[in-house]
């Protein structure tokens, strides 16, 4: 006899067919079966009747910083309208800011970064990004899945402190260190946060310099854009000059090219009513 099964619910499947109703056998807290409408049903120790209900896989949060909330014992008492909502799984380290991995040198730059996204301090107990996820695991557990990107940002100033220069060889080659041991671990992507400082000031030698790393494990880097807007502050204002946002996707794009990365454009967004001309 079955654990659980949910009759007559209307069923999305996620495989981009038309919905359909049937039957969901649930068994050690999994989905067991799909069962079609019409064919003959097992015996279960308890019955739910979804009739004028829909059942759908989880969604997917694709750009969340969330990350920067989970390591807090009580995330699930303010995230957990997300998860009644059907989100089962976030991506964090979005926009070059992630909780790991970090050098000790300027932990104190970290945690004003982390008060953008939480209410109070993390206690920083983890280094690299292994420990992150050990540290997320060992405590009363998660709301969400989790699949994590590494952050330029946060792992720059985490090294170089407010240094805004090119980095050494020898501090380069540590964070391409911190940033490869990290995809070795599981992280599943390399974000850029160039409209912010640190990304802000770093240029595009470096950027290429880590968009390869991604790209030599095939994973994406995901970018927020230096300008967004026809004008900004990432570059000289001068009269009859490319539009701000164009320069930025161009600038980013090229990088992208010169390193065959996977590359997505977080916001690809248009601000600023003079710039609404430029979506076409």
């Amino acid at each position: 006899m079955g654990e659980l099964l949910i009759k007559d619910v209307n069923i999305i499947d996620g495989t981009g067919q038309k919905s359909f109703e049937g039957h969901i056998e649930v068994e050690n807290g999994m989905i067991k079966a799909v069962i079609p409408k019409g064919e003959m049903l097992p015996e279960s120790k308890e019955v739910l009747d979804g009739k004028g209900l829909t059942a759908s896989p989880g969604f997917i949060d694709m750009h969340s910083h969330f990350d920067w909330a989970l390591p807090l014992d009580d995330h699930e008492t303010f995230l957990y309208p997300l998860a009644e909502q059907g989100v089962t799984t976030v991506i964090g380290g979005n926009c070059g800011f992630s909780p790991a991995p970090i050098a000790d040198g300027n932990i104190e730059l970290v945690s004003k970064v982390a008060e953008f996204f939480v209410d109070r301090p993390l206690d920083f107990r983890w280094r690299s990004f292994d420990e992150f996820l050990d540290h997320l695991e060992s405590g009363n557990g998660m709301l969400f899945n989790l699949a994590q990107i590494v952050g330029h940002g946060t792992l720059r100033l985490s090294v170089m402190g407010e240094n805004r220069r090119y980095p050494d060889p020898t501090v380069l080659k540590q964070m391409l260190r911190m940033v490869e041991e990290s995809y070795d671990a599981g992280a599943g992507g390399l974000s850029f946060g160039l409209g912010y400082d640190p990304g802000l000031c770093a240029i595009d030698e470096e950027l290429i310099c880590f968009a390869k790393t991604a790209a030599a494990e095939g994973i994406p880097l995901t970018v927020h854009i230096k300008a967004l807007g026809r004008v900004s502050g990432a570059y000289p204002l001068k009269p009859f000059s490319e539009p701000h946002n164009i320069r930025a996707v161009k600038e980013i794009l090229n990088i992208a090219r010169k390193t065959q990365v996977k590359l997505q454009i977080s916001h690809l967004i248009f601000v600023g009513t003079r710039t609404y001309a430029m979506a076409d």
